[in-house]
């Protein structure tokens, strides 16, 4: 079956391209996608579970930013005598450059903890946002950055804190949630930053709060983004997360983003069971032309009154 649709989409700041595809059964999407991934990875370099470095209790972050495109400048008059006046114009990139702070003790001493490091998901995918934002075109990039000054973005599993701390300047407001577990590690890194709280958001509770009572617990503003960024990789916590997500999102508002390392495809076929059987969501999974490549996946969603499928 193609999903794919010759138009490009909008959903709200998030665009995507041809290469998109729209996800309409799971069993039909996880053979799509680790089909892909046993291919193209079968001479990689083994990375491990998908960490940056367990070992440090303060790990430093470079993200080297470099243009894709130069131009031309000067004289653009033909002839001998005119070429030394042509001059190209050098692309010049940035890095960004950051300290944050783990808990290597907690990693090991607490059960099912493994927000409290950084993983290479998060600084990956805030790569690829920065990349575009400061020298992609607009009309390629996932994100519509003329926008994103105007948004209250809420990010799911937050851990040490590290895409807020790389992307709240983008946006109107940032909500980095986790656990209470982690919450003293979101405020030390998070400190400095202007736009940014810290809220404890545990997904198995609110599964278990009834539907009256979660106003009253989970008092968010309206949201129009939502991250999720590593966080399927354990089936039996995809009930949870995704009842989080219906609960958090408005209809036709909010977007949400979800980025995985792939790794067990037993949670992502779970979401997708989950998630489909919603029956009011529209899911894509973002292609290469705007996304990030392997081994990693992003879809973005939305929920929605009325579908067209």
């Amino acid at each position: 079956m193609d999903n794919a649709e010759s138009s490009v989409r909008s959903f709200g700041a998030i665009r995507l391209r041809e290469d998109a595809l729209r996800v309409l059964d799971a069993d039909e999407e996880v053979i799509l996608l680790y089909s892909d991934r046993d291919v193209e990875t079968s001479t990689d370099n083994f990375r491990g579970l998908g960490h940056v470095d367990s070992q440090q209790n303060v790990l430093a972050i470079d993200i080297e930013l470099t243009p894709t495109r130069f131009t031309n400048t000067g004289s653009s008059h033909r002839g001998r005598s005119a070429r030394k006046h042509i001059k190209t114009a050098k692309p010049q990139g940035k890095t960004i450059s950051l300290q944050i702070a783990q808990d290597v003790t907690a990693l090991r001493s607490r059960a099912g903890d493994t927000g409290s490091i950084v993983w290479k998901a998060s600084v990956d995918f805030a790569r690829l946002v920065l990349q575009q934002i400061n020298y992609g075109l607009s009309e390629e990039s996932l994100l519509v950055k003329e926008r994103l000054d105007e948004l209250t973005v809420l990010e799911l599993g937050a851990g040490t804190g590290i895409l807020a701390l790389l992307l709240h300047s983008c946006f109107k407001k940032y909500i980095a949630t986790d656990t209470a577990a982690m919450l003293h590690l979101l405020n030390k890194n998070l400190a400095q930053t202007d736009n940014v709280s810290v809220s404890e958001l545990d997904w198995v509770t609110l599964l278990s709060t009834p539907p009256r009572l979660r106003p009253r617990a989970y008092d968010f503003p309206t949201l129009d983004l939502i991250f999720a960024v590593d966080c399927v990789y354990n089936p039996s916590l995809m009930p949870a997360f995704v009842e989080t997500i219906d609960y958090l999102c408005a209809v036709d508002l909010t977007t949400v983003i979800v980025v995985i390392e792939l790794r067990d495809e037993g949670a992502v076929t779970a979401m997708f069971e989950l998630w489909l059987a919603q029956g009011n969501w529209e899911i894509w999974r973002v292609g290469r032309s705007n996304g990030l490549g392997k081994p990693y996946a992003v879809w973005i969603a939305r929920k929605t009154k009325n579908m067209d499928t």
